[in-house]
């Protein structure tokens, strides 16, 4: 399942701040991942799957604006595919 590093490091319970001095950068540099992580580096996204407790193959690579979307159509296919309007 994808998360967005917003949702990965909220479902941990820590704060930008915090994460930042765990990895470490700057809580600008963690805000601008979790806004988009389509530029993050191979080294950070497996740093911050190790903290938040995930796969790497589980972030979302991408804006997170473009994620919501995604969840938005598919969770309206879903409704159509079970006749649910």
């Amino acid at each position: 399942m994808e998360l967005t590093l917003r949702l990965a490091r909220q479902r941990v319970g820590f704060s930008q701040e915090e994460v930042a001095t765990l990895v470490p950068c700057s809580p600008v540099t963690i805000a601008k991942f979790e806004k988009d992580s389509s530029k993050i580096s191979n080294d950070m996204a497996h740093q911050l799957a190790d903290i938040y407790c995930i796969s790497p193959y589980d972030i979302y690579y991408g804006s997170e604006s473009e994620f919501i979307e995604k969840v938005k159509r598919e969770y309206r296919e879903s409704r159509m595919l079970r006749g649910i309007s």
